[in-house]
């Protein structure tokens, strides 16, 4: 209110002995108030800008879809018991590449699955950190276990056969590619236990060529979903359980 005890009009500026300030990343919409001696009032148009605290953006340079497990082995008898199915087991590897902190706040994933990074209290990850998104959290846990961070569950599937994944933040795109289930990408990655690993973190971010991917390994976080396929599952129905197709190199999928 430009009003001042007693009613008179002043156009000093109002001091502003409580300063709001910010714990969290967020995003700040603000306005500019100015009245008139006639009783009109005008607002300047809305001005936004994202704050990010104890972090920097990410931005292609210091981000990476690091894994992507689309096609998860089938669920086991005790996960089948607690409701889970194949699908449930999917996720999405973010890992930072800098030596800073980054936050993911303003970041959302656009094509095929959707997550917006808006809603997650903590976005951030740590210099050399991975995080996940995961199809569900309950079931991540279950088979991964729970030493890894989780961002959130995202909505949609990743398909089985495919398809184009977009990362961007406030209209700048940080990651643009379609990952596919046939050679010459790793075709283990497709329901037999492991999933596409980015081979190079180092590398620049541009179009995530097939030549840039690997199967998983035991190696590799979470370990737990570089599993053989289960033997009594026969996927494509065609009359041979999976783990012994695999053996004879036939595609347990076809």
């Amino acid at each position: 209110d430009p009003r001042l005890p007693g009613g008179k009009l002043s156009t000093d500026a109002l001091p502003y002995d409580n300063p709001f300030v910010l714990s969290e990343s967020a995003t700040v919409k603000a306005r500019r108030y100015k009245g008139s001696i006639f009783g009109s009032t005008e607002w300047s148009p809305l001005l936004e800008a994202d704050f990010v605290i104890g972090a920097v953006p990410a931005t292609s340079s210091n981000l990476r879809i690091s894994k992507i497990n689309y096609h998860p082995s089938g669920a086991s008898d005790a996960e089948k018991a607690t409701g889970f199915s194949r699908k449930d087991f999917e996720f999405i590897g973010l890992t930072n590449v800098s030596n800073e902190s980054i936050s993911l706040y303003g970041t959302e994933l656009a094509e095929g699955i959707r997550f917006e990074f808006d809603n997650v209290t903590n976005s951030q990850i740590p210099p050399g950190g991975t995080a996940f998104l995961v199809k569900d959290s309950a079931a991540f846990t279950m088979r991964y276990g729970s030493n890894h961070a989780v961002l959130g569950e995202y909505q949609g599937s990743l398909s089985n056969d495919g398809e184009q994944l977009t990362l961007h933040a406030d209209g700048t795109v940080l990651a643009d590619f379609t990952y596919n289930d046939v050679d010459p990408w790793p075709t283990d990655a497709d329901g037999n236990g492991t999933y596409l690993v980015l081979a190079d973190l180092n590398a620049p971010a541009e179009g995530y060529p097939v030549g840039r991917w690997r199967s998983s390994t035991p190696d590799d976080s979470p370990s737990a979903s570089a599993t053989p396929p289960r033997s009594d599952e026969d996927t494509d129905g065609d009359g041979y359980l999976d783990h012994l197709e695999t053996l004879l190199g036939s595609d347990p999928n076809k």
